[in-house]
């Protein structure tokens, strides 16, 4: 097994990153790509947020399938599948943009490619040595796509239109099927693991990690997918907007950093998660007010304790995974949260306004903080 886990690490790294940055480019990029929506196909915040909440209820699919497939195929040849599917829905997308029923059919099916690769990205890297450094290692991928992604199209879209986009994906895609053979089997380390003890389905701290996860993605995407109308209520216009939030995810790679540095056996993970919990409650009641100096605080604090949090709170529930189940059900339950808060968050802009829409976010915030703690603190007894 050790032998397995070890196997080519650096290139392994490479790719947990990689995959991370392009699978989850739609969220990453959701501030920029909601403003082109509106912009140039005539979506309202309403059906913004369900283009959104579509595409991620992908993630609920890749979810379910992976529970089942993890466990009966080879990791490298369910990530080639992955692949292969989100060029195939980028590219079913970029011929129909001006039919808004097909566009929607298009990016659920990319969305299940997209978060299929997610979730190969997490598998491998909770099977790391160092399974805490190695989840910061996927969510820096994240920053990385998401700076590149937040400071770029903007101005991208202003030559050629939110086509450029679905156009670009494919070809990162297609950069990506060569590094799969550089990656481990996977399928031994999991058997191994999983033959004796199962990993848990049912009981209290199945509960608390399901909650943990949902209401931790259901407070911030909502805000996210919608943090460039809190741009533009501070003071910002739609491209200055873009590269506030480029800046914004150039802090998460921060936090990302900070995690991986952290993530020593030194530090325990109630600690570095009443940490991050707690600036990331700092950083929302700072969006409360529209003023430029709250907002750009606010903003970049927010990136970074995301991504701080991140790799603590999966490294924790992922310490119950046993047959690589419950890495799929991580992707699973962050897929729900994902498809529910980009439509209930446009709903809630729409009919309350951005105080309403961060407020509630606010409280969900603070109950995933209470379930995360509670699970961090069982792991370590």
């Amino acid at each position: 097994m050790t032998s397995a886990k070890e196997k080519k690490p650096a290139t392994g790294l490479l790719m947990i990153a990689a995959c991370a940055g392009v699978a989850n480019a739609s969220l990453l990029c959701a501030p920029v790509l909601a403003t082109q929506l509106m912009a140039e196909l005539g979506y309202d915040a309403r059906r913004a947020g369900l283009f959104f909440s579509l595409e991620f209820a992908g993630y609920c699919l890749a979810g379910l399938f992976g529970r089942k497939a993890l466990p009966q195929f080879g990791w490298p040849l369910l990530l080639r599948a992955a692949i292969f599917t989100a060029i195939a829905g980028n590219l079913f997308a970029l011929a129909s943009l001006h039919h808004p029923d097909i566009l929607l059919a298009a990016r659920l099916l990319t969305a299940t490619g997209n978060a299929l690769m997610g979730i190969m990205a997490m598998s491998y890297a909770n099977i790391h040595p160092r399974g805490r450094q190695a989840y910061g290692v996927y969510i820096m991928g994240q920053c990385v796509a998401g700076t590149f992604g937040l400071v770029f199209l903007p101005t991208l879209f202003t030559h050629t239109g939110i086509a450029a986009y679905f156009l670009l994906l494919p070809c990162l895609l297609t950069l990506l099927l060569f590094g799969v053979s550089r990656l481990p089997p996977g399928r031994t380390l999991r058997e191994a693991a999983g033959s004796s003890h199962p990993s848990p389905t049912s009981g209290r701290h199945v509960i608390i990690r399901r909650l943990a996860v949902l209401l931790f993605y259901v407070g911030l995407s909502g805000i996210w997918t919608f943090s460039g109308q809190l741009a533009l209520a501070a003071g910002f216009n739609a491209q200055h907007s873009g590269y506030m939030l480029g800046l914004a995810a150039a802090f998460g790679i921060l936090g990302s950093s900070a995690a991986i540095w952290l993530g020593k056996d030194a530090y325990s993970d109630r600690s570095l998660t009443l940490t991050g919990y707690g600036l990331l409650t700092a950083s929302l009641l700072l969006l409360l007010w529209p003023w430029v100096p709250s907002f750009v605080v606010g903003t970049l604090l927010f990136k970074f304790s995301w991504t701080f949090v991140v790799p603590v709170l999966f490294a924790v529930v992922g310490r119950q995974d046993r047959s690589g189940e419950v890495v799929a059900e991580i992707n699973f339950i962050a897929g729900l949260g994902l498809a529910v808060a980009p439509w209930a968050g446009g709903q809630l802009l729409y009919y309350g306004g951005l105080r309403s829409l961060t407020v509630i976010s606010i409280v969900f915030v603070l109950i995933s903080a209470w379930c995360a703690a509670r699970l961090a603190s069982q792991e370590q007894r």
